[in-house]
Parts: C-alpha cells; structure tokens; sequence
C-alpha cells in the first residue's frame, strides 16, 4: 500500500525486517504486493533509470544489528516515504539515490505505526529527482503493475512485473524484536515477485507512474 510505497504504489505494506512468514529476514517486505504470501510471477531484472527516478535505497542501523528496505522521494529537498517498520527501532538511516549513488544521512521526521508510514528527511538534499505519481485513482484487478525496490538488501533496484490480483486487502503482521505486529488495511494485492527490501518501495503502472 503504497500515498504509501508499493502497497499499491506509495509505503504501505510491511517490509518488515523480520516478515511474518517464510523466516527471518533483516530485509523488508515489498509494498503494494503481498511480501507475506505467495507470488506467482518470477520476472525480476534490474530495474531501469525510468523505473528507478525518486526511488532510493534506504540501509539502517539497529542496536542489534542492521537492516535495508526502499523509499520514495516526494520533493526535490529530500523528503522521502517509507514503511514504517524500515526504520522502526533504527539508530542510524542512510539513504542513497539509485540513479547517482548519492548518499545521505536521513532523520526520520514523522510517522504513523498504525498506517506503516513514515518520513524522512534527507539531509543537506536539493534539487532530487521524483517519483511521479498516478493520481488517477486506484488500478483494477488484472492491471499490470511492477514492483521496484532494493532487494534483500542488495544496493541496487530490482524490478519484478506482475498483476493486481485484489483491492482492498488487509493483513496483520507478528511483532519481531523492536518491530511491533500490524494491523494494516486497504492494500493493494499483486502476483509481482517480491522479497525482503521491497517494502516502501514504487508499485508502478504501465506508464512507468507510481500507484497510490
């Protein structure tokens, strides 16, 4: 859900450090998918320089140890979108723009644990490239979609193309460590193949445009 990142195209869908099913993992979840169930497609490439504008990958430090996910960048001085749970429980966020390698500490400057939201703010940032979003209104059921994000952690963009497979989903999340369980509703279901690191990632449209 994901304006949430890819939970339907904005953060909204847990890229849990530590994802309810499937076993441990430090990376988080994808938006806008469903990073907890099971996904039927299988076409992951890198992602493209259309693909990969706004988008960053986000690498935290925790007191016990270090995590990775994907933000948004919603304005050119640096504010970015993310889950939540990406820097739940962070002593440190790092932030670095896909396209150019540019790194930047952040500090996260609001967020709602309920929503699986949060801000951060890029410091010393000016004149970063957006995403761009699709005000459009929500896609359809079969609507070809892809999921963009900073793979188990791995420093560059992956893409992975799928479908909506359902609207209007909600899911509830096991606590793990510092991250608290979830309940989270309204999200965007797709078949897109996803693993850790996805979450707060871009769920984009057929136009290259970010879902909301």
């Amino acid at each position: 859900g994901s304006a949430a990142p890819q939970q339907g195209g904005i953060p909204t869908r847990p890229d849990q450090q530590t994802p309810p099913q499937g076993g441990a993992d430090d990376f988080g979840g994808g938006l806008g998918q469903d990073p907890y169930g099971d996904s039927t497609a299988t076409g992951e490439t890198t992602a493209t320089e259309d693909q990969s504008q706004g988008v960053v990958l986000i690498n935290t430090t925790l007191t016990n140890g270090a995590a990775a996910g994907t933000g948004l960048v919603l304005d050119e001085s640096g504010l970015v979108l993310t889950n939540y749970h990406v820097v739940e429980g962070s002593t440190q966020v790092q932030v670095t723009i896909a396209t150019d390698g540019t790194t930047y500490t952040a500090n996260v400057v609001g967020h709602d644990q309920e929503a699986d939201i949060a801000l951060l703010q890029l410091d010393g940032a000016s004149g970063l490239a957006i995403v761009d979003l699709d005000d459009d209104g929500d896609p359809a059921v079969s609507d070809t979609v892809t999921a963009v994000g900073n793979a188990q952690g791995q420093g560059y963009l992956s893409a992975s193309d799928g479908s909506v497979v359902a609207l209007e989903q909600s899911i509830t999340t096991q606590s793990s460590g510092s991250v608290l369980g979830e309940n989270l509703a309204g999200l965007i279901e797709t078949d897109a193949y996803v693993v850790g690191g996805y979450s707060g990632g871009a769920l984009l449209d057929d136009l290259t445009l970010v879902v909301e």
